[in-house]
């Protein structure tokens, strides 16, 4: 990934407590904008046209560089926001990749 290239988490989750996923969200969110970071997708009834789906929530988080998406995963805050999304999911995938410039 070049330094100033955006990068994206790309993840996918078996969600078996939503209302308790909303506690993740509310811990999650303002630190993800303080690494620059945004939700641009997410969604619980994806089309699909290959393959099989697995889970039942689809996100994806964009950040202006990997090294912002790096801070904000390992940031000691967003472990504590881990930890509540771990209890009210199983994560199938959580990647990073980069986009354009």
């Amino acid at each position: 990934m070049e330094k100033n290239t955006k990068a994206y988490y790309i993840i996918t989750a078996k969600v078996h407590d939503f209302e308790k996923l909303k506690l993740y969200g509310e811990k999650a969110a303002p630190l993800t904008k303080k690494y620059g970071g945004k939700a641009i997708i997410s969604d619980k009834n994806p089309e699909n046209f290959e393959g099989e789906i697995q889970g039942n929530l689809h996100v994806v988080i964009e950040f202006p560089s990997k090294e912002k998406a790096l801070g904000w995963y390992n940031d000691n805050e967003y472990a504590e926001a881990k930890k509540i999304r771990l209890e009210a999911s199983d994560t199938i995938s959580f990647v990073l990749v980069a986009g354009k410039k």
